[in-house]
């Protein structure tokens, strides 16, 4: 009778490990659906930012507006949002 314990046993351990075992890979499981889905919302959110940059980097790097041309010296004049546009000088 005693034999039959033991091998009572070691059959509800390999259950208990087969049961470890099935939880360790649920998790692994919803942990590489979660890292997928994170990549693909990082893949979004890079194009995005990209396109937000892109978009502002045209904006700042864009031909100037007009061109002025005087006798003496010729000015450019930038879009009028930009700081380091100057108004025009009365040419003498």
């Amino acid at each position: 009778m005693r034999m039959k314990t033991h091998k009572d046993e070691r059959g509800s351990a390999v259950i208990v490990v087969m049961a470890l075992l099935v939880i360790v890979l649920i998790y692994l499981a919803a942990n590489v659906r979660t890292l997928s889905h994170l990549t693909r919302d990082l893949r979004l959110i890079e194009r995005q930012q990209t396109n937000r940059l892109a978009a502002i980097s045209a904006k700042t790097n864009s031909v100037p507006m007009f061109q002025i041309r005087s006798n003496t010296t010729s000015q450019v004049f930038l879009h009028p949002s930009d700081p380091n546009s100057r108004p025009p000088t009365p040419a003498s």
